[in-house]
């Protein structure tokens, strides 16, 4: 696929990862499947750009998902990258993603979501362009294992781990406040991290992050989509089995959605971080 002119060494090399990291993510997934293969497209964009969308439907494994690459030009930047720069504001820019959401057929498997992206506005005045990055990986099951949480969070750790113990602590934060559900009052699944207008540090201390997190999505989900895509039913290792099935007994009444919420938000809190427990347990399942 030829490179569009005009662009940085940069953005060129980023532009490359994302296009491998695409190739490697439908790769990794059609193995898990088996049986599906995603179809493949490449559509040219205004001013050089293109869009490569990857969609499986209806595998053995997958019911369905979409793993895009787009590489978007323009000549004036839009309003919502200019809120938080508006020194920006009318700058030729290029933004180069992968995006992909994943729905596994078995409801033991969990979905999961990612983003990973770099965005660059050029100057007209000879000046190096202004760059950075952002993206991050969330999960959402639907029957909740301590050990799928436990791998998913100490993977996306470890891939922050080299930059600093804050660091993995911050994106984690920023991906329980990012999907929030304010209507439920809680967060959408089990968090993971999430970050944006990262360019701290320069372009290389800011890629070697973003590289490290974006190269460690398919470590923390194919494990898990591994251990649950063929499960037949709820094991004594599912919360569901071992929290949310006695809370009927433990509180007549009780709606299992509202106390699977309840208990989750305690087990999020108190587990999944590897934080020692210390919020008061959900009085409807006093078994836990």
């Amino acid at each position: 696929m030829p490179e569009p002119q005009g662009h940085t060494t940069e953005l060129a090399r980023v532009r490359g990862e994302l296009i491998a990291l695409q190739d490697q993510i439908t790769a990794a997934l059609e193995a898990q499947d088996g049986e599906g293969r995603f179809l493949r497209e490449e559509i040219p964009r205004p001013g050089g750009g293109i869009s490569r969308p990857r969609v499986l439907s209806d595998g053995s494994v997958i019911e369905k998902a979409a793993v895009n690459f787009t590489h978007t030009t323009g000549s004036k930047m839009p309003s919502a990258a200019t809120e938080r720069r508006p020194e920006l504001a009318g700058r030729e820019y290029h933004a180069v993603s992968v995006s992909l959401i994943v729905h596994p057929r078995n409801p033991y498997a969990p979905t999961t979501h990612a983003n990973f992206r770099f965005f660059t506005a050029e100057a007209d005045d000879g000046s190096p362009p202004v760059s950075w990055f952002g993206g991050g990986y969330d999960l959402t099951p639907y029957y909740g294992y301590e050990e799928d949480a436990v791998h998913w969070h100490r993977t996306a750790a470890s891939a922050c781990g080299a930059h600093g113990p804050e660091i993995y602590d911050q994106m984690k934060k920023d991906c329980d406040a990012y999907f929030t559900l304010p209507h439920r009052g809680e967060q959408r699944g089990i968090g993971g991290v999430f970050f944006d207008d990262l360019a701290e540090g320069g372009f290389e201390r800011s890629h070697a992050l973003w590289h490290g997190v974006a190269s460690s999505f398919l470590d923390a989900y194919v494990p898990i989509l591994e251990r649950r895509k063929d499960a037949a039913g709820a094991t004594s290792n599912s919360i569901f089995s071992t929290t949310v099935a006695p809370a009927l007994a433990c509180k007549p009444g009780l709606a299992l959605k509202v106390c699977w919420r309840h208990c989750r938000r305690w087990f999020i809190g108190n587990t999944i971080s590897n934080r020692s427990p210390g919020a008061p347990k959900p009085s409807c399942c006093p078994s836990i």
